[in-house]
């Protein structure tokens, strides 16, 4: 009886609050990884003034490593958030690997974004046409996204582009998918709107612009790893 008083009484795990992704990003590394990478940012624009021979080739490598450094962090968001970590990383860490695998996994999503809305991309080519019937491909595109985006980043392969293995995910999980497109698609269209438009303001509003834009894909990174945090038994995917 007194072995059984003694034995400690096991708790039902914390559940974060819903709107927890938005404060993903909130603490001293989050927002040190923003103020580095707009730093960064910065410095580059700077040294587009220096009056140096190959200036711009140079420039041109350095906004490429952070490019794919910037890549490598919203992967490890999202791979932190899929083991069930709730704050950003206290990185930088020891496995980004070398220059050659920052720049794989870099060329790895912008692939896996590529084969989403490539059809809307042909279509457009192909008909010269911003019609209804291409908004229709580039929403079914925007539907995949999530899913492709995730099982690439977790597989840490193009592999995770399996066109089986997407739609047998989303069917295992369409309520809660369908959630996740809707609440991933926000934040994902603001950021691509800042950072298309952003370039086109004043310096003033531009650095804002660029670290909102940051924020909000550490926020949808969250989102992607909480899914599956939430989903394993029914992804199944084995990574």
């Amino acid at each position: 009886m007194e072995d059984q008083q003694n034995e400690p009484v096991l708790q039902n795990p914390v559940v974060p609050p819903w709107h927890w992704p938005f404060l993903f990003p909130l603490n001293g590394t989050g927002l040190g990884m923003i103020g580095l990478f707009i730093l960064c940012k910065i410095i580059l624009g700077a040294l587009a003034f220096v009056p140096v021979p190959l200036m711009q080739l140079v420039i041109l490598i350095l906004h490429v490593i952070v490019t794919a450094y910037i890549y490598w962090y919203l992967c490890l968001c999202v791979q932190v958030t899929a083991e069930g970590q709730t704050r950003a990383p206290d990185i930088l860490q020891d496995d980004e690997g070398d220059f050659k695998d920052l720049i794989v996994r870099m060329f790895r999503l912008l692939i896996a974004a590529f084969v989403c809305f490539a059809p809307g991309l042909i279509y457009f080519i192909w008909t010269k046409k911003a019609d209804e019937t291409l908004w229709n491909i580039v929403a079914a595109g925007l539907f995949f996204l999530p899913m492709v985006l995730l099982s690439t980043i977790l597989h840490d392969s193009l592999w995770g582009l399996n066109p089986i293995l997407i739609v047998l995910s989303i069917i295992r999980t369409h309520v809660r998918y369908l959630l996740l497109v809707l609440c991933f698609c926000i934040p994902f269209g603001l950021y691509i709107a800042l950072a298309i438009y952003s370039r086109h303001w004043g310096i003033w509003l531009t650095l804002p612009a660029e670290a909102i834009a940051l924020y909000l894909a550490y926020v949808g990174s969250a989102m992607l790893g909480r899914f599956y945090y939430r989903n394993e038994s029914h992804l199944d995917w084995g990574v």
